[in-house]
């Protein structure tokens, strides 16, 4: 039997220089090193348990067999389709 395969996320917004500001935003100022260490922890765990898993579902778009969209940012919630604040605007 095969491993099944992880299913990829795209972020389809913002672009690169909006996910740029946000790790600007978000990760310590410093050494190189030091700023890698915190983006590899930030990527892995986030600041809190379901920090990753909440973007997910607030930032889903469209999904594809073996691909997921989202859009926003972590740091922005009305960048996110299904944040709480976008829910409001809408009930």
């Amino acid at each position: 039997m095969s491993k099944p395969r992880p299913t990829p996320y795209v972020l389809i917004q913002p672009n690169l220089d909006g996910w740029l500001a946000y790790f600007d935003r978000t990760l310590p100022a410093g050494p190189q090193d030091v700023r890698l260490a915190a983006y590899e922890d930030h990527m892995k765990f986030g600041p809190a348990r379901d920090f990753w898993s909440e973007f997910v579902f607030e930032a889903y778009v469209n999904f594809e067999p073996e691909v997921v969209f989202l859009k926003g940012l972590p740091d922005i919630a009305e960048s996110r389709p299904h944040s709480e604040v976008n829910q409001a605007r809408w009930t």
